[in-house]
């Protein structure tokens, strides 16, 4: 790609951002990366760091956050909460594609809406799910062969020790309440941190886990039709030193009397999992790797290439066992 394409990454000094930022440079280094957010201090000192970089403000407060930086922006990359879809409007009025992994699922669907109220004439990836849409775009993956898909769940192990932004903290400030899910195919209300289930992780640890509301539990069910769909939560306690640590995902379909199955082990933590999901949706959104997507609202589970990602997570240390 020329190096003409510049990248907005809007919160790109935050703790996903700046992982995000290193992972497009070392895997695109002739991507232009504009690293933003509310100080031009901090977003000039990483911009610094990585070299081919600039540094802008960026306020997603502002009715148009865009209004500044002129015409020369190829895409952007939303790693903040965009609370009020301010720079939603902006990127989409100005053609821009656009990538967000911020968003509760309430703040999602009314992205939506947003979007769809508005002339979008590029993709716009919504990619709230879980780290950016990573074990949603394996499980697809797996699902090729097993149409129809009867049921699909994501387990995963979340350590309380895990260093994470205060957007990460926000969202996860609703898992108890009660929300929509697949269920003996219907839509049925289920409450929060309920049905509990013991899961095996992938490094051995055993633990029970229990279901929570994610953008998954509704982009998976519609994208597979699957009967039951169910991401479910289990807690590591927090040690007495945090900071990074491994986090552990288990994906796992079931269809024509068949089961398939995705063991993730990330040992260098949830950011860096989410930042390579950053990598993946933007590489799909521009046709980095292959063909762009077209224009209009996407998921991750929007045409997705399971083959990158997974020579994606490979390179980056990632263990993924398939089964």
């Amino acid at each position: 790609m020329p190096s003409h394409q510049r990248i907005l990454l809007v919160g790109g000094y935050g703790v996903v951002g700046t992982r995000a930022a290193a992972q497009l440079r070392r895997h695109h280094p002739d991507l232009h990366l504009v690293i933003t957010g509310r100080s031009r201090e901090k977003a000039a000192a990483l911009a610094n760091r990585l070299g081919q970089a600039e540094a802008a403000v960026v306020d997603t407060a502002q009715a148009d956050p865009l209004a500044s930086l002129g015409s020369s922006i190829t895409a952007v990359v939303a790693l903040v909460h965009d609370h009020d879809d301010n720079l939603l409007r902006s990127a989409i009025a100005r053609g821009l594609p656009y990538v967000d992994i911020t968003r509760g699922v309430a703040a999602q669907t009314r992205a939506y809406f947003t979007a769809s109220l508005l002339h979008v004439r590029a993709p716009v990836m919504f990619a709230s799910n879980w780290m950016a849409g990573v074990p949603a775009i394996l499980a697809m993956h797996l699902a090729r062969d097993l149409a129809p898909v009867d049921a699909v769940t994501l387990s995963i192990l979340y350590d309380m020790s895990e260093t994470i932004g205060p957007d990460s903290a926000d969202a996860g400030s609703t898992m108890s309440e009660p929300f929509m899910a697949r269920v003996d195919g219907a839509w049925r209300k289920v409450e929060g941190l309920s049905d509990p289930v013991a899961v095996t992780f992938p490094s051995g640890r055993e633990r029970p886990t229990v279901r929570v509301s994610m953008a998954d539990v509704i982009t998976l069910a519609q994208a597979t039709r699957a009967r039951d769909v169910a991401v479910r939560i289990g807690v590591e306690p927090a040690r007495e030193s945090p900071g990074v640590v491994s986090h552990e995902i288990i994906v796992e379909l079931t269809g024509r009397q068949r089961t398939r199955r995705a063991a993730i082990l990330d040992p260098h933590g949830q950011a860096h999992l989410t930042a390579l999901g950053v990598v993946a949706n933007l590489e799909r959104v521009l046709g980095l790797t292959g063909e762009p997507l077209r224009p209009g609202i996407a998921v991750p589970e929007t045409a997705p290439d399971g083959e990158r990602l997974l020579h994606l997570l490979r390179e980056e240390g990632v263990t993924v066992s398939l089964n």
